[in-house]
């Protein structure tokens, strides 16, 4: 591939993206900032991904809240007042969603869970699996019957079978 090919596909590219960038760009924002972008964020952002500078806008602009201070991080843990927030930076971490609430580091938490006893968490698990395996036998049973009623109805409606009449009721009293 000759220069200006290489040239014309770079640009063709751009302009790709660009074409999908608003719609990018604005999802990215309501799923990251919970807002829309402002017209200036679309320029820069648009300009990012028609340059091909930015590929993954999502990240990019998670990152870029992140850096200036729009998301919390709580790689060392923390207090946390509610709203966005970014954790697991350095590996897995919880956070209790308690107004306010605590989050905590990848190494609490690997700490929490390695010294955790899990039996009551496995015994529950098992029991849902046999509950599972129980209600699926269940349902094959309602399935196969009501597929017999079906049939029947089916079998009554082809045979041309009609109910007609009227049904009278009488109060009786005691």
């Amino acid at each position: 591939m000759n220069s200006n090919n290489l040239s014309t596909a770079i640009a063709a590219a751009g302009a790709a993206n660009a074409a999908a960038a608003p719609s990018q760009i604005a999802a990215a924002y309501a799923s990251t900032l919970g807002r829309m972008p402002t017209e200036a964020d679309m320029a820069y952002w648009t300009g990012q991904m028609a340059s091909g500078a930015v590929t993954d806008i999502g990240a990019a602009i998670k990152a870029s809240a992140v850096a200036n201070g729009q998301i919390p991080a709580f790689a060392n843990g923390g207090s946390y007042l509610g709203g966005l927030a970014l954790v697991g930076e350095r590996g897995p971490e919880v956070i209790d969603f308690n107004q306010p609430g605590q989050v905590f580091n990848a190494r609490q938490t690997a700490g929490m869970l390695s010294s955790a006893d899990l039996s009551a968490l496995i015994a529950e698990v098992q029991g849902l699996r046999q509950q599972t395996a129980d209600m699926r036998g269940a349902l094959s049973d309602i399935a196969k019957h009501t597929n017999g009623t079906r049939a029947a109805v089916q079998q009554q409606n082809d045979a041309g079978l009609v109910i007609a009449g009227t049904v009278t009721t009488k109060a009786v009293t005691a």
